[in-house]
């Protein structure tokens, strides 16, 4: 049964009501595929605190930049004194091109022959330094211009060609020739003014002192000899040889003493840079660049090959010698900081800093012979001063390793380490000069007897004969003159005291070697034959020590003074590694001639021999001393004292010495 239409038509109105609702409700809702998705219930409220901020700023002011995070300020590097104590290698002696006006000059204009150059390597280093901690604009080294100052830093350089280890405490006179305590003009004052106050102290000594001028002088007076009795090349370089081979052994005997003075100069340093036993100030001590090779150098126009080989032991003994004294220092002052600075070892990795530019190398950054004419006949000395050293270009070379080392080791004045493109230089190489050397061989021509001056007494560049051939007094053999300590330092090395000696590394002949004189009862055998020779010697019936003759007859001892310091007779064999002196007997007995016969009376005749061997002797040497007595009849007594003469050794060849 069908509903009535009223009915119908009211359920047909509901169903149209919902059909409109559901309708709008999915007209507001998102379109998306896919089964519905039933939300999760919402989560559970939680209550946290609401933080503040501050009001924002009045919108009339622009919001401020961004400040980057500042960084700490660095403490800069303290202030720094450095001090420069030295020789020709430290003073820059041979880095010039034009000498009269390149070095530091007097006040007065003259020339200062204690040569100090702009390029020399610490004047250098420091420059190279400072540019490094200041960065200022670049400089150009312009000779004779110094820079000693930079901000508050200074260098106080006082180095000076020619000095030795006593002028730290003494004036060096100009001229070598004239001993310092007859001086009437100085070329430099004691080098220790000015250092007091000093943080860093460079020490460049030394090389005087064992004789690097006389050493230099025998090669080249060799030379010279040879050169004007001979074109023979083989016969020069033996001579020339044999020469440097002599003098570097008698070289090599003073070294010890040599280690001495440097010690005492050191601690002469350290006393003004360290007062009251103060330990602020460092030294630095610079060894000498080997300028040969141990072998194999080349020829030069006045030392030859074989001459530059047998310089290079000196050279390494200078150096150890330097470092023995370092060694000894450092035990005395163990609160004192000593660094060494070895230019053979500052190259790179280790390499020697000259290592290819030794003396005669095409590159060289040494001078051979340098000789200025124009001061030839005024001080043969001044006008070679400049031979044998660092040119320009090898002291820029030295200078920068110097530079490099001394940033490494004082990081705290140098941070920053050297700048060597803010320091300009242009350095030149001296060009031999051709009428210079010809000038030089002309004025020895005619003074060959200046060639040794400013050289030690017992110099073998004073016996080398005019044929070139060494011959020694007999003197020189038995009594050399020993370096003398500088004040303060100890004497070692023999040459004093009975049965001195020298160190037996060491080959010459030691100071205190004695002449044995015999003493025969037979005619009164009172000797006055020079006794001993040395502190300590003294045959017996001899004078004593010294060279001052005896004047007792007799069997004992003589009685005569002598002029040396010791006072005891005897026959010591002067230590080891010496030479030994021993008698071999009378050989020819007492010979007597007619007292009546001859105008002139009777003679009567002694022998007293001995025998010299060892030490660096290639062969023995018979000594004979032979006594003549001379008999007068018209006189009661006969003449006294006897008369005594040498008639067999009073020269020693170099074929004899080693």
């Amino acid at each position: 049964m069908r509903p009535p239409l009223r009915l119908r038509r009211w359920r047909l109105s509901l169903i149209g009501l919902v059909a409109a609702l559901v309708a709008t409700v999915f007209a507001s809702a998102p379109a998306f595929a896919g089964p519905p998705v039933v939300a999760p219930p919402p989560p559970k409220s939680t209550f946290k605190p609401v933080p503040t901020f501050p009001a924002p700023p009045p919108t009339s002011i622009p919001p401020q930049p961004t400040v980057p995070p500042t960084v700490p300020p660095t403490v800069p590097p303290p202030n720094v004194k450095v001090g420069g104590v030295g020789d020709s290698f430290s003073s820059g002696e041979g880095a010039s091109v034009d000498p009269e006006n390149d070095y530091e000059k007097n006040p007065d204009g003259t020339e200062n022959f204690g040569h100090r150059s702009p390029y020399a390597p610490l004047h250098l280093a420091f420059n190279y330094l400072e540019a490094g901690k200041y960065n200022l604009t670049p400089i150009t080294i312009r000779p004779p211009e110094f820079h000693l100052t930079w901000g508050s830093d200074r260098l106080v350089f006082n180095a000076s060609s020619g000095a030795e280890t006593k002028h730290l405490k003494r004036s060096q006179c100009d001229d070598v020739e004239v001993p310092d305590d007859q001086c009437l003009k100085f070329r430099n004052p004691p080098q220790l003014q000015g250092l007091e106050g000093s943080d860093i102290v460079y020490f460049g000594l030394g090389g005087n002192d064992a004789g690097f001028g006389s050493l230099m002088a025998t090669a080249l007076q060799s030379n010279l000899i040879d050169r004007l009795n001979s074109d023979d090349i083989n016969e020069r370089r033996r001579k020339q040889t044999q020469a440097v081979h002599a003098e570097v052994h008698r070289l090599l005997k003073n070294m010890p003493q040599v280690s001495a003075n440097v010690e005492q100069a050191l601690v002469d340093v350290n006393l003004v840079v360290n007062p009251l036993n103060s330990t602020h100030a460092e030294i630095v001590v610079a060894l000498y660049p080997l300028g040969v090779k141990p072998s194999g150098n080349p020829n030069t126009k006045y030392i030859t090959a074989t001459a530059l080989d047998e310089m290079y032991p000196f050279a390494v003994a200078v150096n150890k010698a330097i470092m023995d004294a370092v060694q000894r220092f450092r035990a005395r002052f163990p609160d004192i900081k000593v660094h060494v600075f070895d230019p053979n070892t500052a190259g790179p990795n280790g390499t020697s800093v000259v290592a290819g530019h030794e003396l005669g190398q095409p590159d060289s950054y040494f001078n051979g012979v340098r000789s200025r004419t124009n001061l030839l006949l005024k001080n043969k000395f001044k006008a070679l001063q400049e031979s044998f050293h660092p040119n320009q270009v090898g002291a820029v070379a030295i200078g920068q390793a110097l530079a490099t080392f001394m940033g490494r080791e004082f990081p705290q004045y140098y941070p920053n380490g050297p700048r060597f493109d803010l320091i300009l230089t242009h350095p030149q190489a001296f060009a031999q000069d051709e009428a210079a050397d010809q000038a030089l061989e002309e004025w020895a021509s005619t003074h060959l007897d200046k060639m040794c001056e400013g050289t030690h007494i017992d110099s073998v560049c004073h016996f080398i004969g005019q044929d070139g051939e060494l011959k020694f007094p007999v003197e020189i053999v038995t009594n050399p003159v020993p370096l003398p300590p500088i004040p303060g330092a100890p004497v070692v090395g023999g040459g004093s005291g009975p049965g001195g000696g020298s160190d037996p590394t060491y080959s010459w002949i030691p100071a205190t070697y004695p002449v044995y004189t015999g003493g025969s009862t037979e005619n009164g055998g009172g000797s006055t034959a020079p006794g001993g020779g040395s502190p300590g010697g003294g045959g017996p019936g001899g004078t004593g020590p010294g060279t001052g003759p005896g004047t007792g007859p007799g069997t004992g001892p003589g009685t005569g003074p002598g002029t040396g310091p010791g006072t005891g007779p005897g026959t010591g064999e002067g230590g080891g590694g010496g030479a030994t002196n021993a008698p071999t007997g009378d050989p020819c007995k007492l010979t007597e001639a007619d007292p009546g016969s001859g105008v002139s009376g009777g003679w009567t005749m002694q022998a007293t021999t001995s025998q010299v061997s060892g030490g660096r002797l290639r062969v023995a040497i018979n000594l004979i001393w032979i006594q003549f007595n001379k008999v007068q009849p018209s006189e009661p007594d006969p003449c006294k004292p006897s008369i005594h003469m040498n008639d067999d050794v009073t020269e020693v060849t170099d074929e004899e010495w080693a």
